[in-house]
């Protein structure tokens, strides 16, 4: 198959910015699977202004113009976002039709207008949206009759978009190179009470309360440290916080860093934490962590969960409750060692069975063929 990845934002910014994080990254991995898999993949995304660098990689890459947010009026984020993607289609739109796909795959519901365009345009084969977040806006409903199929990573995510349009929406996870991210076996606890964190430091990942929380925890366990792996507009206001609670030295801000030194943290740490106080469709980062064979607390918003048993596999508290995130962390940095290691064998199964590459990319596949439909409620 040929296929198209249309999302301007994949290539606009840095990985880990205010405006760029697991979608983003998302779309380049699942083209590179394609591709591996003997598809011909071509990446629609947005020419890099200011002299700014896109994710590097050998996929196949073609650049077309884009509004910056900061220059389109204020009316809102979604507008915004909105307008952004109306005008890179609009700058993609002829050079899209020319190639003649036989399958494009959009990743955001602002995108739908951009597959009604096609239609309207003359263009007939198979339109994939795989949705990674209800950021629904007024009339989208309109449009969504232009796809195809719709897919999303957890559940929760895709029985919102059943609710909200009317139709089935396959629910196919995100995937994981599971030999990248192997089990660790360690037989004896690490010396240090480390605890990690990853992903876009944006606010609504909910990082401001896991810190706040920590502050407890370092002073009734001093070898309790915690790392923040990631980079985003955040950052500085979230460095200033671990100054003024007095963490200067406990709290560690490493930066967006390569796989290889994500599991080395891994290795490292006790626990892994998502504290995330808004919706996060799915959190390719714990996944990452529960490969790993970490023990895992996320909040009730992360979706990722869906796919695990809470207190068995994976640990949940409530969404922007600090005192229930301190006393989880608190009991689980108190667990007996052999503890930690049976809940990480039992995440580590459930990813070589639901998450692995092979397995999610040849669904993905026979969506894109036309092969599989299936609603959120199914098994």
């Amino acid at each position: 198959m040929k296929i198209c990845l249309f999302n301007v934002t994949s290539t606009m910014d840095v990985i880990g910015s205010g405006e760029v994080g697991g979608v983003e990254a998302y779309t380049f991995r699942l083209g590179l699977a394609l591709k591996q898999r003997g598809h011909d993949v071509i990446l629609f995304g947005g020419s890099p202004k200011n002299g700014r660098s896109f994710y590097e990689s050998t996929l196949k890459v073609k650049l077309f113009p884009y509004l910056e947010t900061s220059g389109i009026p204020n009316l809102g984020t979604r507008f915004r976002r909105l307008a952004q993607r109306l005008h890179f289609a609009r700058s993609a739109r002829s050079e899209f039709l020319a190639e003649q796909f036989d399958v494009a795959l959009i990743f955001k519901p602002y995108d739908l207008i951009t597959a009604r365009n096609w239609r309207r345009a003359g263009w007939k084969n198979r339109v994939i949206a795989s949705i990674h977040g209800p950021e629904f806006y007024a009339l989208d409903r309109c449009f969504v009759s232009s796809v195809d199929a719709m897919y999303a990573a957890s559940h929760s995510t895709a029985g919102a978009v059943e609710k909200h349009y009317g139709r089935p929406c396959a629910v196919i996870p995100n995937f994981l190179d599971v030999n990248k991210f192997r089990f660790l076996t360690r037989p004896d606890p690490p010396p240090e009470k480390l605890i990690v964190t990853a992903g876009r430091l944006v606010g609504w990942k909910g990082l401001a309360s896991l810190i706040r929380a920590f502050v407890e925890i370092h002073s009734r366990m001093p070898e309790a440290h915690l790392v923040v792996i990631g980079d985003g507009p955040e950052k500085v206001p979230l460095e200033r916080l671990t100054w003024q609670l007095g963490l200067a030295s406990a709290v560690q801000f490493p930066g967006v860093l390569s796989e290889e030194s994500v599991r080395s943290f891994h290795q490292k740490a006790w626990i892994f934490v998502q504290p995330s106080i808004g919706y996060e469709s799915f959190s390719i980062s714990a996944l990452e962590a529960l490969a790993s064979g970490l023990t895992v607390l996320v909040s009730d918003q992360v979706g990722v969960a869906d796919w695990f048993c809470a207190g068995e596999n994976i640990e949940m508290f409530p969404a922007g409750d600090e005192d229930k995130l301190k006393d989880s962390i608190h009991r689980l940095l108190n667990e007996p060692w052999t503890a930690h290691r049976e809940r990480g064998r039992r995440a580590r199964s459930i990813v070589e069975t639901e998450f692995a590459d092979e397995k999610v990319i040849s669904r993905i596949e026979r969506l894109c063929l036309g092969k599989e439909i299936t609603a959120s409620s199914d098994p």
